[in-house]
């Protein structure tokens, strides 16, 4: 009939000016218009987008059951929210959760700490424990994407929702910046993320998101 579709397929590896057009559309929606957006990783894109849409999880486990195996398991309530996030079914959590998994935890953290209270501290910090113990690509990618789910909790902290790294609930409440600027950060650790895909020198690429950060 009238009714238009458009679809865009694996959007969260859409460019960070791709994304601020789309944002644009979503705010002023037309009647009889339909966008349907894929993605195999959710956690890469915007929240400013996630909130304009329809959330429909297609997939094998949902968070919830992966989470509720992995605390009968013994694994720390965070840990096992955050490895929700991260993956798609139980057997590639279990996988996930081992001594690097809790290295990035802690460093992602200590990251928070510094861009928000230490600046100065932090390219020196991360060069020295994070760069130095973990160099390869899906390392750093695994930092990355836990580092964007810490970034969504100071987000959704301001707006009073639940997070996944409760254990530091206190101090995303301490973190002062405006909600367009973390939006910025977190373009940018997407935008890292994305560029990692390719054959890019990590630690350079490391060296320049802290800067622009």
């Amino acid at each position: 009939g009238k009714v238009k579709i458009y679809i865009i397929e694996n959007i969260e590896y859409s460019t960070k000016e791709a994304m601020n057009t789309l944002l644009k559309m979503l705010e002023e929606p037309e009647e009889g218009i339909y966008a349907l957006f894929t993605a195999q990783n959710i956690n890469r894109v915007l929240p400013t987008i996630l909130s304009r849409c329809q959330i429909i999880d297609i997939k094998p486990d949902s968070k919830e059951i992966i989470v509720k195996q992995l605390k009968n398991e013994n694994i720390p309530d965070d840990a096992a929210n955050i490895l929700s996030f991260l993956t798609v079914d139980i057997n590639e959590a279990r996988e996930l959760y081992d001594e690097r998994f809790e290295f990035m935890q802690v460093q992602v953290i200590n990251f928070i700490e510094d861009l928000y209270f230490k600046r100065n501290n932090l390219i020196i910090n991360t060069q020295t424990n994070l760069l130095k113990k973990y160099k390869e690509r899906n390392d750093i990618k695994l930092f990355l994407n836990m580092l964007v789910l810490a970034m969504k909790d100071v987000f959704h902290v301001k707006h009073q929702q639940k997070i996944l790294y409760s254990k530091n609930i206190d101090l995303f409440k301490t973190i002062d910046v405006s909600v367009e600027n973390l939006i910025k950060q977190i373009e940018l650790v997407l935008e890292t993320i994305y560029v990692i895909e390719s054959n890019a020198n990590v630690a350079l690429l490391m060296d320049s998101l802290m800067y622009r950060l």
